[in-house]
């Protein structure tokens, strides 16, 4: 009968764990508070009633590298006391070694028999079963995690590592007995000489004379070396060691081998592995939901990242899914999707505190030192340590790098010239790190460090050829922006510490559609570049660099007219496959002509748009040929200053009431006021006709 007083107060005290556990995490895990309500709240029942639970509770998690899906889970784990039920899987390295996550999986089965565990499945996007053209995988590595996603069970082969051994020591025991060799109770009672030969060349066991003559180990017909093997190998035969040991030293020879068959069969017969009382992490990176993830530069807004992140919602991720695995396997998945946000500049200066806070205090505890931080410190391990896309990583290891790896030096140098009464104050300097010992609030000594900051010299401004040719390019980009579709960027860099790109204009559209008439003018704006070096170096001093504009803008107008039923025919078209039926084929070459000429359009309106505003080009790209960036503010400025024909009152910010609601009240309006007209009409015909 169940204690309903001891039931209260083990939920009592599992919902204060909880309660902790949430604090906890907040205080160490910085910009994802919504995430971590989200996941504490979406195992309360699992954690306070496991045992009702008929198939595993499946919690996705979803988001950037870096932004601590793998540390939250790992340390919830430990806050709920479950590290020794924790198991932890990489199926990005487990694709690496196609028996590894097999042989992983098999090592619950030794530990575990449903019973509540937590397991962690990382870097699950590996785990595709559909190919980048959307074929299926003929693949059945990660047959095992589709089993434990639908059911919370699987069976294995237990115990295959020693299957082997057991077999070879079965086909020397069968040659003892040829040999003559007798057994009784487990041990050899003729031709004992014969026996310790034959094993020692088969086996290359031999005792000592010293331990023959201390037990009777010298003979026993299956050495002891074996007995741990063969329990492994059929834990459910025996109940311990003991009585292992106790039915093969019953056995005569034959009645050995047959006890060995027995084990060999039960290692082979497949066992069940039961985690439907399981917690089960989903954890992965999804590229085709992220779509900012491929953008590696420092030098784009992390707040701009964080804003775009919170549009990503469980159906865009289903969506991200569908291109990796089938609809089946999406299903196994469930519904439960939490979704990281990429983390904002705020975050990323929470880190930086909290990291140093900790560093201090480290300092403080080993060795009774006073550390204090510059702001100009925490701005440059901002600028030097951050990639927006890239989370924390790159920031901690910088951190490391320019700050905590000095505290070495720090405190020989404090021995050295007698400054244990000090604090110490580091701050960045224009040739690395510096270190001040201050006493009373005093310098009274200085270490510097020196360090080169690569980002810092990849940013410094070289007003030379490249960047005025950066200047004009990510101009027309911006002014197109501005002027075409009345979206100012965010900001315009000149030079950039990407090593791949040499400027950027990061815009973004307050909508997220595109309409058939803003076709001409999304290929102007990307082909923007080109023409503002046209207008303003002449066509002969265009500039490589055009790559990737032109490949965008092509990208655009075909997916437009071959896929979204924006060209002249609303169909799908796709290249000639051979067994495949279903899509169009441009076999006369129409949509490419059509798409040719929209191209054409697209640039002639960038270049007769500069042309008209080239004297807002020229400044913007003047200033921008000295200094690496404009905000978007000094933007708009520009814009009130110099735009020709534009009103700056017309600039989109908010792309939620644009157009197609207020065209759809619209018309329901005209056609209630029509409705109305008509039963006005109605209504005087027939007073008309009775009138009659």
């Amino acid at each position: 009968m169940i204690n309903l007083e001891a039931r209260k107060a083990e939920i009592a005290e599992k919902q204060e764990i909880l309660a902790k556990a949430r604090h906890t995490l907040k205080e160490e895990f910085v910009g994802i508070d919504r995430v971590i309500d989200e996941v504490v709240d979406s195992i309360n029942s699992w954690y306070l009633f496991p045992e009702i639970q008929e198939k595993p509770l499946v919690i996705n998690l979803w988001g950037l590298t870096g932004v601590g899906k793998t540390s939250l889970v790992k340390r919830l784990s430990a806050l709920l006391s479950f590290e020794k039920q924790f198991y932890h899987f990489d199926l990005g390295e487990e694709n690496k070694h196609h028996s590894e996550l097999k042989n992983n999986m098999e090592n619950i089965f030794e530990n575990e028999g449903g019973y509540p565990i937590i397991l962690a499945l990382d870097e699950f996007q590996h785990a595709r079963t559909l190919n980048e053209s959307g074929f299926e995988i003929s693949d059945s590595r990660h047959r095992i995690v589709w089993q434990l996603l639908d059911t919370g069970r699987f069976f294995i082969q237990n115990g295959s590592l020693w299957v082997f051994d057991v077999y070879k020591l079965m086909g020397n025991l069968n040659q003892y007995l040829l040999a003559g060799i007798t057994v009784a109770n487990g041990l050899v009672i003729s031709r004992i000489e014969t026996f310790r030969q034959m094993r020692d060349q088969l086996e290359g066991i031999t005792y000592t004379a010293e331990d023959a003559e201390e037990s009777n180990e010298d003979a026993l017909f299956i050495s002891t070396v074996y007995w741990t093997k063969i329990l492994e190998l059929a834990p459910k035969m025996f109940e311990s060691m003991l009585d292992m040991k106790s039915q093969f030293l019953k056995q005569d020879g034959p009645g050995t081998i047959k006890l060995l068959r027995a084990v060999i069969k039960e290692a082979y017969a497949p066992k069940e592995v039961d985690c439907s009382q399981g917690l089960i992490f989903v954890m992965g990176n999804l590229d085709e939901a992220y779509h900012m993830s491929g953008n590696q530069n420092a030098d784009i807004s992390a707040d701009a990242f964080h804003l775009e992140s919170l549009k990503i919602n469980t159906p865009k991720i289903k969506k991200a899914l569908k291109k990796r695995f089938r609809n089946e396997h999406i299903a196994r998945l469930g519904n439960h999707h939490i979704i990281y946000p990429a983390l904002s500049r705020q975050s990323f200066e929470q880190i930086i505190e909290l990291e140093l806070s900790k560093f201090a205090l480290k300092a403080n505890d080993y060795f009774g030192t006073r550390l204090c931080f510059h702001p100009n410190l925490r701005e440059l391990l901002y600028s030097e340590g951050v990639y927006p896309t890239q989370g924390t990583r790159p920031l901690l290891t910088t951190i490391y790098q320019l700050v905590q790896s000095r505290l070495g030096n720090v405190i020989s140098e404090m021995h050295t010239h007698h400054l244990m009464d000090c604090s110490v104050q580091f701050e960045a300097h224009s040739h690395g790190i510096l270190a001040r010992f201050l006493r009373n609030e005093e310098t009274c000594h200085t270490l510097l460090f020196e360090q080169d900051f690569e980002l810092k010299k990849l940013r410094k401004e070289k007003r030379d050829d490249r960047q005025a040719i950066t200047a004009v390019h990510e101009s027309g980009h911006a002014i197109l922006s501005a002027v075409l579709l009345h979206t100012v960027p965010k900001i315009v860099c000149s030079i950039t510490s990407e090593s791949s790109a040499h400027g950027f204009a990061q815009i973004e559209h307050a909508w997220e559609y595109t309409a058939k008439r803003e076709l001409i003018p999304r290929m102007g704006i990307l082909l923007g570049g080109l023409m503002a070096e046209k207008v303003i170096f002449g066509e002969e001093h265009i500039t490589d660099g055009n790559a990737s504009d032109i490949q965008r803008a092509t990208s655009l107008i075909t997916t437009a007219i071959k896929e979204e039923g924006m060209g002249s025919i609303a169909a799908n078209f796709d290249v000639e496959a051979p067994g495949f039926s279903g899509s169009l084929y441009d076999s006369d070459y129409e949509l490419n002509r059509e798409a040719r000429s929209l191209l054409s359009q697209a640039a002639e309106l960038a270049e007769k748009t500069l042309r008209e505003q080239e004297t807002l080009l020229i400044h913007m790209a003047n200033y921008l040929s000295d200094y690496r960036e404009l905000q978007q503010d000094a933007i708009i400025n520009l814009l009130k200053a110099h735009a020709v024909n534009f009103d700056v009152g017309s600039l989109i910010f908010d792309g939620d009431q644009r157009y197609y609601r207020k065209h759809l009240k619209a018309k329901v309006r005209e056609q209630l006021s029509n409705m109305n007209h008509h039963k006005v009409l109605e209504e005087a015909v027939l007073l008309n006709g009775n009138g009659r």
